[in-house]
């Protein structure tokens, strides 16, 4: 297993690779090599995917300008922002030890739109104050001083909504560590670069006047009378405002159902061209026979399978607790020749086995790739602990069977299996017996060990089994050392062991699992659910229905759930920092609630259109609905500030808010269509991976629209 150091480069892993393998078939012609379970294509794909969604993204909103901005040289402006922006930005992601990575290049396209914004408000606001009259050197310094004091709150509220996330415990917050740096840098860059360079190229692409040939293009092209379009809107609203505040209460109420009935999970799956078949034949097979059924079920999936890669009975494995199995059983890895055959291979083997060895368990998944090691996504949805409430032990297994076939009459289509049983030898001494011939307990079970192991005198450690080195003539069965062997009791008297032992031939577990709680039987349910507690609570009441058993349950569904509520702790806080930030900056009260009361409403948006696109709640989505609402928030600061300051001026509540509408429309428009168009590429992206960034893409998206 070659593993990456975390301050190597990718790219260099591979070539290094590239190398030794080129090496080792040069030194050794007579062998194959060849590299299986190769992360780094995984990782290639999603960064590659990125980085052209970063491009075309940006080009997009670039482009989206024109229709806009009333000249062609606004357009430019925000050209040279947008490259300004990310480049400072990466120089700082060196500075503070950020790699570029998954997470934190999608933090930057997800950011986009906050940088787009910072940049549109600068050059709208000096644009506004020309148009009043002043000088062009008076309306930069004018335009962009008026409007620091908004950006940098907006700056604060993008890392009050982040910041919290961090605390986030386990890998989620390490995940969320990432994201929120990489944003938290880009708005701090924005802000930066909109304050001091933006105001300075408008002066020098200005300061002679003259129009060009592009401006003329952009006046005919770009989109007119908008503001006079949304004084009509704003009239009908004013008309119906029963009606309309009645509206949004129904699509809050939407929002609170979404998050109740969609499907929630901790990581988005991934379309894998890797499966693991793992076989327990249930029988004592020996190596060979182990070897010779897994060659015939390769040899079922003939002409689908482009490496195969077989772990047959016991593993030496020091630090890899995955391969730790017994001789009767197997592991197999498949890399299939396309992502699309994999459920027929899956099929195949199971049928396979069923015809052939119905004794036989087996399982088939996929190949587990960085995120989901990482994320545990393929993490059995709920296991069953069950164990007896007093004693140190685990249930009897008539007592389990009957258990698992009340589970399985229940959810029929949870996959539930009985747990692995195998056939022992139970020897049980008779306390009467004894007694009778008074013997002692500790001397019977010394004479048994003694007879059993044939003078033991140590293990040979073979290939694949450990062998018991013993002085022995011949092999004895079980039965003739308990027949011919005796005991000698207190009195000196040599007493014939099958008097006081009884044998008999048990069905048992095959493993006995322990855990905080003791020893115990574990059950696997492959159960889909949004009310989890509803289920484990049905459970629990079957099961404890016999009080001398007692339950415990584990498994995705279980720390997802865990994951949702410290994630919803957090958002309170997140969202009484953001309260208090915009108090300060409103000097009041009241106004914070009318900026955060769109989030609500946004949120709705966002997930109508996950749902819509078959998309769950997870880790991913919840990263998009972040970011969206930073921005969301970013424009509603600025419209309510200008509303304010309108209001300062002499103005009426009822024409200021018309005019600050007015005047922050454009904005708003520009900022919203550019975050939907520069993340959409990452919606057409389908390499593997894409599926990973396709969540945050759509909350986005849908939030914004």
């Amino acid at each position: 297993a070659i593993i990456k150091e975390s301050t190597a480069k990718m790219a260099s892993l591979e070539t290094k690779m590239k190398e030794m393998l080129d090496l080792f078939r040069k030194d050794y012609p007579q062998l194959e090599f060849e590299i299986s379970q190769d992360q780094t294509r995984l990782l290639d794909y999603s960064i590659s995917n990125l980085k052209q969604s970063l491009l075309a993204g940006g080009l997009l909103a670039f482009l989206l300008m024109f229709l806009f901005l009333k000249d062609g040289k606004s357009p430019m402006i925000i050209g040279f922002s947008i490259p300004a922006t990310l480049i400072i930005s990466l120089l700082f992601f060196y500075l503070v030890g950020l790699s570029i990575n998954i997470i934190s290049l999608a933090g930057l396209i997800l950011g986009i739109g906050m940088m787009i914004d910072n940049s549109i408000v600068v050059i709208e606001n000096i644009t506004q104050w020309i148009d009043r009259g002043l000088s062009l050197l008076d309306a930069c310094v004018k335009g962009t001083s008026e409007i620091i004091t908004p950006l940098i709150s907006s700056v604060l509220v993008t890392c009050a909504v982040f910041i919290p996330l961090i605390f986030l415990s386990g890998i989620s917050g390490a995940l969320f560590y990432d994201q929120a740096i990489a944003i938290v840098i880009g708005q701090g860059v924005s802000l930066l670069v909109g304050v001091t360079l933006l105001p300075t190229i408008y002066y020098l692409l200005y300061k002679n006047g003259k129009e060009g040939i592009l401006t003329r293009f952009v006046k005919k092209i770009s989109l007119k009378h908008l503001e006079d379009k949304y004084e009509g809107g704003m009239n009908f609203f004013f008309r119906y405002r029963r009606a309309t505040i009645v509206s949004f209460g129904i699509i809050i109420l939407a929002m609170v159902w979404l998050f109740i009935v969609m499907e929630k999970e901790k990581f988005p799956a991934v379309r894998q061209d890797e499966l693991v078949v793992s076989v327990d034949w249930n029988e004592n097979i020996d190596l060979n026979e182990n070897l010779q059924r897994i060659k015939r079920m390769i040899e079922a999936n003939a002409g689908m399978v482009l490496q195969s890669n077989s772990f047959i009975g016991e593993q030496q494995f020091l630090f890899n607790r995955d391969y730790d199995q017994s001789y009767t059983q197997s592991k197999v890895y498949i890399k299939a020749g396309d992502f699309r055959i994999c459920e027929s291979i899956e099929k195949n083997c199971n049928e396979f086995i069923a015809m052939n060895y119905p004794g036989a368990q087996i399982s088939v998944a996929a190949q587990q790739n960085i995120f989901e090691k990482i994320f545990e996504a393929s993490e059995t949805p709920l296991v069953v602990e069950v164990s007896l409430m007093k004693e140190k032990e685990v249930p009897p297994v008539d007592r389990m069977t009957v258990l698992v076939d009340v589970l399985r009459n229940r959810w029929p289509d949870a996959g539930i299996s009985y747990p692995p049983l195998e056939d022992k030898i139970h020897l049980k001494t008779n306390p009467d017996r004894l007694l009778l011939y008074d013997i002692d307990q500790t001397t019977l079970y010394n004479t048994l060990k003694t007879s059993l192991n044939q003078s033991n005198i140590g293990e040979l450690r073979a290939s694949y089994e450990l062998l018991p080195i013993v002085l022995s003539d011949r092999e004895k069965k079980v039965g003739e050392i308990i027949s011919a062997g005796t005991v000698l009791s207190r009195t000196g008297r040599q007493v014939p062991v099958k008097e006081v032992i009884s044998i008999q031939r048990v069905h048992d577990y095959k493993s006995i699992r322990g855990g905080l709680s003791g020893e115990y039987v574990p059950v696997s349910m492959n159960i889909d659910t949004n009310k989890p507690a509803e289920v484990t609570g049905e459970i629990r009441q079957m099961i404890t229905a016999d009080r001398s058993l007692m339950v415990n349950f584990r498994g995705s569904l279980i720390t997802g759930q865990k994951l949702f509520n410290e994630l919803a702790i957090i958002l309170i806080v997140a969202l009484l920092l953001l309260y208090f930030i915009l108090a300060a900056q409103f000097e009041s009260l009241t106004q914070p609630f009318i900026v955060l009361l769109e989030i609500p409403i946004d949120i709705a948006g966002a997930l109508l259109l996950v749902k819509l696109f078959g998309g769950t709640i997870n880790i991913m989505t919840m990263i998009g609905l972040i970011v969206m609402s930073g921005v969301i928030i970013n424009d509603s600061i600025l419209k309510v500030d200008t509303i304010n300051n309108l209001r300062a001026e002499g103005m009426s509540l009822k024409q200021a808010i018309y005019t600050g509408g007015s005047r922050r429309l454009k904005p708003i428009i520009m900022v919203a269509l550019a975050s939907i168009i520069s993340t959409a590429p990452i919606l057409f992206s389908h390499g593997i991976g894409s599926e990973l960034q396709r969540p945050m893409a759509l909350a986005l998206m849908g939030g914004m629209s």
